[in-house]
């Protein structure tokens, strides 16, 4: 409790003060590359896990990354 009790006064609503301020259009993007990004990379790392194969899939993975736009994705936070 006394722990928490000094950094109380320093705490905001919001944990997370990013330095990221996006236009209305650019969190659409972002919405829009993430959802599919997110289920492929999601749904690969758990096939790795389960069947393993990692080495041999490993270069299609990065030109499906490519495809589903990780560049611009990325680019969006940059």
């Amino acid at each position: 409790q006394e722990v928490c009790d000094v950094y109380r006064p320093y705490l905001t609503k919001y944990p997370y003060n990013y330095p990221y301020r996006f236009t209305v259009e650019e969190i659409e993007e972002l919405s829009l590359l993430q959802t599919d990004l997110h289920t492929y990379i999601f749904k690969t790392q758990a096939k790795w896990i389960a069947e393993g194969g990692i080495d041999a899939e490993w270069d299609n993975y990065l030109a499906q990354l490519k495809k589903l736009q990780i560049d611009k994705y990325v680019a969006l936070y940059t």
